[in-house]
């Protein structure tokens, strides 16, 4: 009961933020270089024709009726039609999102797997070997932008020694997508009992998913270990060390569990800013995703799309960190009972 209430308060909380991604999106598409108008119309486009073209998308209204008109089209789902495909942007982001999260997701569980055990480590060793590697091996992961990093592990992994297939997309080209269930090909092509596509897909996807793992390696790792000595170093570790509990119980259930809350905002932080990294990314490997469809609309000011695109990654953020809130409530009672 008290989770439920304390998902109600969040989510009603949630609700200005929502609005100010609408209108942050709203601003900053407009503000565009460009007119998408011209653009539709072609070159050789007569005054007239940008004109009723600039009519027909509502361009010719002041910009507070523009607001109030994308607002309501928002509201009943319709985020417009992409000038560069000619289909419903909605409909480009719903078949294109599971992408991008497969390879986030997958990269944020390759960093998690490797981060949060070295920052133990390192936090129960300190100044130990361990530790040291551990500190440079998270230098290393943000001292090079991400897709810098991408492009050096496909010049080793694929040219150099040939172990992963060349960054051409999700699949190899030969084969078929699995059966469309989830939108995740790793998931789908188990669902659909095809383990030789789920190696295929798992062997695509672990080069631009790495790419994102060991850029988020550093904040996780850093702040796991930074969690862990304090909490290590404080009077209740100190008495269940005299009580004789066994060190494993000390570790991972009275330290680790309250350690967990910094790393479970980074966690959200991290997540959240691969969501918008992976746009490069995505166009080093030629992945699928929103991320590559909203730079091409980029390119040529499709607003609709990158209205969709930048809409999307806001309320996915704000979303995130409802669901970090939420997660505070399950770990620390505390918070629960403030609610």
């Amino acid at each position: 009961m008290e989770i439920i209430i304390l998902t109600f308060k969040r989510l009603l909380s949630a609700l200005p933020s929502l609005f100010g991604v609408l209108l942050i999106t709203f601003i900053l598409t407009h503000a565009l270089p460009g007119d998408p108008a011209a653009y539709l119309a072609g070159p050789a486009a007569t005054n007239e024709a940008i004109a009723e073209i600039r009519k027909e998308l509502g361009l010719d209204k002041n910009i507070l009726e523009q607001f109030i008109l994308y607002v309501k089209n928002i509201a009943h789902g319709n985020f417009g039609s992409s000038w560069s495909t000619g289909r419903p942007v909605l409909q480009e982001l719903f078949n294109r999102l599971p992408a991008s999260l497969e390879m986030t997701f997958f990269g944020l569980l390759m960093s998690i797997l490797v981060a949060i055990p070295l920052g133990v480590v390192s936090a129960t060793h300190p100044g130990s070997w361990v530790d040291h590697a551990g500190r440079l091996i998270t230098t290393a992961g943000v001292s090079l932008p991400y897709f810098v990093t991408g492009l050096i592990l496909v010049f080793v992994f694929y040219y150099i020694l040939g172990w992963f297939p060349a960054p051409m997309g999700r699949i190899p080209l030969f084969l078929s997508s699995p059966p469309y269930i989830t939108g995740f090909f790793l998931i789908d092509s188990l669902l659909a009992g095809n383990i030789k596509l789920f190696l295929q897909c798992l062997h695509h996807v672990f080069l631009p998913s790495a790419t994102l793992g060991i850029f988020a390696l550093a904040p996780i790792a850093r702040m796991t270990r930074a969690s862990m000595l304090g909490v290590l170093s404080s009077d209740y570790i100190r008495t269940t060390r005299a009580c004789a509990f066994p060190s494993w119980k000390i570790l991972y259930i009275y330290a680790f569990q309250n350690a967990f809350l910094p790393v479970i905002t980074t966690l959200g932080m991290v997540f959240s800013f691969l969501l918008g990294a992976n746009v490069l990314v995505e166009k080093v490997f030629s992945w699928p995703g929103v991320g590559s469809f909203a730079l091409e609309a980029l390119v040529i000011s499709d607003y609709a799309a990158v209205q969709g695109f930048v809409l999307t990654m806001g309320a996915m953020y704000v979303f995130i960190n409802l669901f970090i809130d939420i997660m505070y409530g399950v770990f620390d009672p505390r918070i629960r009972m403030e609610a």
